[in-house]
């Protein structure tokens, strides 16, 4: 029982502050984080007074402390890494944005996981372009280009480079694509691929 009125009591708590959060955005501010913390672990540690007193008084002395202490202060930590998060994402996506030609990431299977506007606005036809693949919405095809530089920077992990078809009709008819590899750091298995297509 003590157990699951821990969890109910943590969930109708964090919907609560889910439904604050959503009103007012400024709860998600590390004091307002660090108070919520420590009202859900107060909560955590009434409930155990529900145990026997011999148990509860064992309990409670032994995890008060860091109940109180270090776990509301962990999540100040955590809503300090996501912020960072948050603003590296941004920044990529402003640098990706900024540049004047096309980018688009591949995964390995040629799915395209990003693109920036430049590719948006050359096949825009074909929007959105992110989960198709590639040659779907580059070429109107059924299956990969030939020759294709990303099909070989795949395999060779090595950055490719070929002049290949585009879109008929769109701004970038014919495009000089360069494909680089994207690695795992630890095996150096290429887990996606950067293209850089250039109209000529």
């Amino acid at each position: 029982m003590t157990g699951l009125g821990v969890v109910f009591t943590s969930a109708a708590l964090g919907a609560g502050y889910h439904y604050l959060r959503r009103k007012n955005p400024d709860v998600i501010k590390p004091p307002y984080l660090l108070v919520f913390g420590v009202i859900v672990h107060v909560f955590m540690l009434l409930w155990m007074l529900t145990l026997p007193w011999s148990i509860a008084f064992k309990v409670l002395h032994k995890i008060s402390i860091p109940v109180m202490l270090i776990f509301p202060l962990d999540q100040e930590e955590h809503f300090y890494a996501q912020k960072a998060l948050r603003e590296s994402e941004q920044f990529m996506r402003d640098l990706l944005e900024s540049i004047q030609d096309g980018i688009s990431v591949l995964n390995t299977d040629l799915t395209i996981r990003h693109v920036n506007e430049v590719m948006n606005q050359w096949y825009a036809e074909n929007l959105p372009l992110e989960g198709e693949k590639c040659y779907e919405c580059y070429h109107d095809a059924d299956k990969p280009c030939d020759p294709c530089p990303t099909l070989r920077c795949i395999e060779s992990g090595e950055t490719e480079w070929d002049v290949v078809p585009g879109l008929p009709g769109s701004p970038a008819e014919w495009i000089e694509l360069y494909s680089h590899p994207m690695k795992d750091p630890n095996s150096g298995e290429v887990t996606g691929v950067m293209e850089f297509p250039r109209k000529r």
